[in-house]
């Protein structure tokens, strides 16, 4: 009578499937996270681009201007007149405002700081309760560029939730608004050398006393050591544990997915005999528009930040060096992630 008895696994024979079990997710879990990261990549780049086309979008009916709060607001309806006004909340808010762009282009898929989107119940889309005259207000200031907005602007007691929290609602960086900045912040000045927005990034020093230059020796720009550079979560969005990549949108139009803070393309004129790569975080020192000597900001290469604190178009003195931030995050203008 022939035997019927099941026969089961022996212990070497489950030992080696599970082996091959374990070295097959092994395989393919670096795939997996290699194709997300590219689709947050793609995903990035398309918030960049629908960024600078809902700028583009503004200007039309604007002179060609890109949102400018302080000019928008000159009655005060919507903020107090102390108030900061020109801060990257308030530009992002007015687009968001009027229906131009979508809180989900404001934050990438990617986010790894503390940065969150704001959900169409906290974003109020008409007569914003903290706003000056909700009837006459222009965008709602609940929404915050950064995560100490509240550090600097004063807005109604209506406030929202997430008014006094440290969490801001967009992931990106744009061009400054004033100085000789100004004239890029719109469309007059569409060309592909200049940088508009794009994801944000951490800190860069020379390791030397003239922090608006590299040194003479020096090929590249470092991380600052500590939580703004070394440290910042801004590397792991797109980037490596010691270096920065993102998208960055230009005033062409195009997108492009950089592999540097330090842009081949762009330059910036350090004396007469160097020029150097620009990078994308440094407000760097450029030889002056008479050519005499470095001691002068010209302040018109790529800098892309996000602004806690809006400054007058004028902006005497912001920008008379290389990192218009405070470490504490007590003062300044300029918000990094690492400071609180």
């Amino acid at each position: 009578m022939t035997n019927l008895k099941k026969r089961g696994f022996t212990l070497v024979e489950l030992l080696v499937v599970i082996s091959i079990i374990a070295l097959l997710i092994g395989l393919l879990l670096p795939a997996l996270a290699r194709a997300r990261r590219g689709a947050w990549q793609l995903k990035d780049g398309a918030n960049v681009r629908a960024q600078h086309q809902g700028l583009v979008g503004f200007a039309q009916d604007h002179k060609e201007s890109y949102p400018v709060p302080s000019v928008l607001d000159a009655n005060d309806d919507t903020e107090i007149a102390t108030n900061p006004k020109n801060r990257s909340g308030n530009i992002w808010s007015i687009l968001l405002y009027a229906k131009i762009l979508d809180p989900d282009v404001l934050v990438s898929p990617a986010e790894a700081g503390p940065i969150q989107k704001i959900t169409d119940a906290e974003y109020d889309y008409s007569t914003p309760n903290s706003a000056v005259d909700p009837f006459n207000a222009l965008w709602d200031p609940d929404f915050k560029g950064s995560p100490l907005d509240q550090s600097f602007a004063t807005i109604a007691t209506a406030a929202g939730p997430n008014w006094n929290q440290q969490i801001g609602h967009c992931s990106f960086a744009h061009s400054p608004i004033f100085n000789n900045r100004r004239e890029y912040w719109g469309t007059t000045q569409n060309l592909g050398t200049i940088a508009i927005v794009g994801n944000r990034g951490p800190v860069y020093s020379n390791g030397a006393s003239n922090q608006g230059q590299l040194a003479p020796n020096q090929e590249e720009w470092e991380l600052l050591p500590g939580p703004t550079g070394t440290e910042s979560s801004t590397l792991l969005i797109h980037g490596s544990k010691n270096s920065w990549a993102g998208n960055v949108g230009y005033n062409d139009g195009h997108t492009t997915f950089e592999l540097s803070s330090s842009v081949k393309g762009l330059s910036v004129r350090y004396n007469a005999t160097r020029t150097a790569t620009d990078n994308l975080f440094v407000n760097e020192r450029e030889l002056s528009p008479n050519g005499q000597g470095t001691a002068y900001f010209r302040r018109t290469n790529a800098y892309l930040r996000i602004w806690m604190q809006g400054t007058d178009l004028v902006a005497s003195g912001v920008l008379d060096s290389p990192q218009v931030y405070d470490p504490t995050g007590a003062s300044g203008y300029v918000w990094v992630d690492g400071i609180q």
